[in-house]
Parts: structure tokens; sequence; C-alpha cells
């Protein structure tokens, strides 16, 4: 739950305060900081005599799940004044819809000496992530799915890919056990998982009365990877089938352009698709087979992200449909190790973002940037005590609606990778463009 930021105090005359809010003062939904700029005028016998004094405090929250439009916007700002600043401010918002330069005009007033005219302009904010409780570390690069029961499954790196079950979203998480517990047979390095966990990066999708849980086999930043596949009828067991064909083995002493782990399956409406890489030539996708066990006869990988900057600091690709537009999610930053040695500030895990028409691209930022040219929006970063959010994936709840979900470092707890927490928040596209 987001919350009113204190004012600082000095600035502030006595008749005008901000609180900090409870979940059950404002009203549910998705929220957004906006800044406030305050005027306060003393109206007197007469006008002339008046202070002006300018205050500003820094941010306050409304909710923008069920807003439309610009006014709609405002009168949402109105209801969270309301819940946050009563008995203080009876605040009544303009007609005037909210523009970069003015935002929200709003109007109140005190008694019969005092007119507050504040002008709110929206900043980008983020929500923290939803309540869980149970088993809530386990949790890097999740993978997360429903099945037909109810039981929501779970499954991250390490311990030869972890299952966890729930029967809500929010949990209560318990541990079911490894996913391949005899580990790949994948014959490359880290198939084990015997000295740490290098089967990693799992998806999990349902095709027909199947379900496939594809993973990565690699060592920590080597190339010498590969994306395989298991099966399941009910997801508490599992047969590893092995290699999909996604590898970047070095072929006559050559290594392709990408790094294969990180594989994420996505139906395009007429074929599968998947989407993989890490680091090296950035992200990839390659048509896949009907069942989706192997790579479709005679398909090649083709270049939809790229980093030309920063070590190529980009993997995780999840693409995820919300009417026309075919969404690509990845996380850029480093990753891990943060109990060894933070980055500088901003360089730690982020998710970003870039969208198209076109399951395969050409993918391009709220900027029109190209994805293959470094572009991504920001959706969401490290703030509060949120730190490295990434590894991420979009499941439409039915409970929900569409949710990002993705492993974090709560810095309350620690920073260390074990203790890596599962976050959920909830998506709003209503202005074409995700927002957490």
């Amino acid at each position: 739950m987001a919350f009113v930021q204190q004012a600082a105090s000095a600035q502030m005359t006595p008749r005008f305060q901000s609180y900090e809010s409870s979940p059950h003062q404002l009203p549910p939904g998705l929220y957004r900081k906006v800044e406030i700029e305050a005027t306060t005028e003393n109206l007197y016998q007469n006008p002339l005599a008046s202070s002006r004094t300018r205050m500003s405090a820094p941010f306050l929250v409304y909710p923008i799940s069920s807003t439309k439009g610009p006014k709609d916007r405002c009168r949402s700002i109105q209801l969270a004044l309301h819940s946050v600043m009563r008995p203080v401010l009876q605040a009544q918002v303009s007609s005037s819809p909210e523009t970069p330069s003015k935002g929200c005009r709003v109007f109140g007033k005190q008694g019969q000496e005092h007119f507050h005219h504040l002008e709110l302009r929206s900043v980008y904010g983020y929500a923290d992530p939803m309540p869980c409780s149970g088993v809530c570390t386990v949790a890097h690069d999740p993978a997360l799915i429903r099945r037909g029961d109810g039981k929501y499954y779970r499954f991250a790196t390490g311990g030869k890919i972890s299952i966890l079950s729930a029967p809500h979203i929010t949990g209560p998480w318990t541990s079911v056990g490894p996913a391949i517990p005899k580990g790949s047979i994948i014959g490359l390095a880290g198939r084990t998982d015997l000295w740490i966990p290098m089967l990693k990066a799992p998806d999990v999708t349902k095709v027909g009365d199947t379900y496939y849980l594809y993973y990565s086999v690699s060592t920590f930043s080597s190339q010498n990877s590969a994306i395989g596949v298991a099966t399941s009828k009910d997801m508490d067991t599992w047969t590893d089938l092995g290699a999909t064909g996604i590898s970047s083995v070095p072929v006559d002493g050559k290594n392709p352009p990408y790094n294969a782990i990180d594989g994420a399956l996505y139906w395009d409406g007429s074929k599968f698709v998947m989407s993989f890489g890490s680091f090296w030539g950035g992200l990839f996708t390659i048509d896949m087979e009907n069942p989706p066990v192997k790579i479709a006869s005679g398909a090649t990988a083709k270049s939809i992200a790229f980093k030309p900057l920063g070590g190529h600091a980009q993997e995780a690709a999840f693409i995820a449909k919300n009417g026309n537009y075919h969404y690509l999610f990845f996380s850029v930053g480093k990753c891990c190790g943060y109990d060894k040695g933070r980055p500088e500030p901003g360089d730690e895990y982020k998710i970003q973002v870039c969208r198209s028409t076109s399951a395969t691209g050409s993918f391009v930022d709220k900027a029109g940037q190209r994805c293959t040219e470094g572009g991504g929006t920001t959706v969401l970063e490290s703030h509060g005590w949120v730190y490295g959010p990434g590894g991420q994936g979009v499941y439409y709840d039915p409970t929900d609606g569409p949710v990002l979900y993705y492993h974090y470092v709560d810095t309350r707890v620690g920073y260390s990778d074990g203790q890596k927490r599962f976050g959920v928040n909830k998506i709003d596209f209503s202005s074409g463009w995700p927002v957490v």
C-alpha cells in the first residue's frame, strides 16, 4: 500500500497538514504519487493585507485503476484528499483536466480566513508488492500459474527447479519439492545443481491438457547453455524431455550471438514462439513446434532487443498481449550478489518494456526508441524498501486481473540472493502502457 509522504513541517502552516494513510483510508486500487503545491491566502477584511505562503507537500497517493480520463482522475484525487486530509481540508476539485503544466486544480476553504489553492502534478510512483504469506523466499526468477482447481503453483531457480503451491496468489505458500529431482538429461555443466543452483529461470504454461515447464541449464556467466522442457498433467510430478534445440553451445568452435537461457513460451495467435536470451547479443525469439517441445523445422533466432551499453545487461524476456499490442517485458541491470557489493544507484535490476503489433517485433518503447537499439520504458524499479525487482513474468489472474510477478530484495530484511522475495503487482494497461 502506498502512503502519503510527510512534508517538511517547517514549511507547513498549522492549518494544512499531511497524514500517513492506512489501507482503510484510501479507496482500493492502484496508486500513483502526485506532487502538491499549495498557496495559502489569509483573507481578512482587507484582501490587500493577505499573506501568501508557498509550500510543498512532496507526495500524495490517489487511485487510478478506475479512471477513464483526466476529469475522472481529478475526481479520484478529490477522493484521496478527503480521505487523507480530513479533518483539516475540505477540497473541491475543479473541472479542469490534468495537464502537464497545471495538473488537477483543487480548491479548499477552512472557516472564513483561509483559502487554499493546490495544483497537483503527476509524478511516477509504484505500488508496493501485494502481501505474501508462507514461504515467500525461494523466489529467484519466478514462474506462476493457476491450476484448474484454483491452486497456484510457483517455480523458481535452484533446488532443481523448486516448486511451491498456495490456495491464493498471495499465499500461504508451501514447498512441494524439486520439479526435476534427478537433474536434467541435457549433458551440460549445471544440469544437477550439485554445488550451486544452475537449473534456473523456469517458465510454465498449459497447452491442451498438458503443462510445459521450460528451464535453463548453464553456469553463472557462461554462454555454454541450453533450454530444456519437462511435462506434467498435474504439476506435482514432471517428466524431463531434455533439450528443446535452443542452445548456445559452440559449434565448430563458434558460439551463436546469444546466451540460451531465460526461455518463455508465447502463443502469437497462429504459432508458438519462444523468447530467450541474456547479455551477449541480447534477446531473441524463435518459432516452436506444436506441441511446443522442440524448435520448428528450419527456424532461426530473431533479435528483438539489445542494450549496446552497460555490458549488455539485459535478460528475462517475457511477451504478453493486451489489446492490440504485444508487450515485451525484460530485466536490465545487475541482478545478484547485492550483499557482496551493490552497484551504483540505478544500475541494479529493474523491469522495462517495449511493445509491438507483432509478437516478433519491431518493438519500441514509449518514446519510440527501438528495443534493438537500446530502447526500454521502465515499468518497475527500486523504490522504498523494494530493491532490484526483476526476473519477471505476466499472468492474467481470474481474481486480480493482469499481474506482474517478479523477485526483489526487501531492504528491511537483507540483500543476499537467498533472501529474495516473491512480488506481485496489479497492472493497469489503460494508458496503452503497463503501470504498476
